[in-house]
């Protein structure tokens, strides 16, 4: 499951049905807001996972653009969200993969390589 943007992130709800299909979970969106939080980047190993296609597939919310969530934090007095996953991640993804279809809910995201 990957991320749209905040006013699809309910439809992400259904992850943990995809993991007791057997699924990764690579990527969750409230540990890296924890993380943000503290200041943590998102590990290399986030990254490293894009490029070597661990997961094949990505289920992205219909029409969205995929991993734009903001940041659930107020940031240090900033009225405005920031971005959750950094712009090279978003970049990394694009390279990587292909809306190869659609369903009723979810754009389907393919690996390229």
């Amino acid at each position: 499951m990957g991320y749209g943007s905040d006013k699809t992130y309910e439809m992400t709800w259904e992850r943990p049905v995809l993991v007791l299909l057997g699924n990764r979970y690579s990527l969750d969106a409230d540990a890296l807001d924890e993380a943000d939080m503290a200041d943590e980047p998102l590990p290399q190993a986030t990254f490293d996972e894009l490029k070597n296609c661990s997961s094949q597939i990505f289920l992205i919310p219909k029409g969205d653009r995929p991993f734009s969530l903001q940041s659930n934090y107020f940031i240090y007095g900033n009225p405005d969200f920031r971005d959750l996953f950094p712009i090279a991640f978003r970049q990394e993804f694009l390279r990587d993969y292909r809306k190869s279809g659609s369903s009723r809910y979810f754009d389907l995201w393919h690996c390229v390589h």
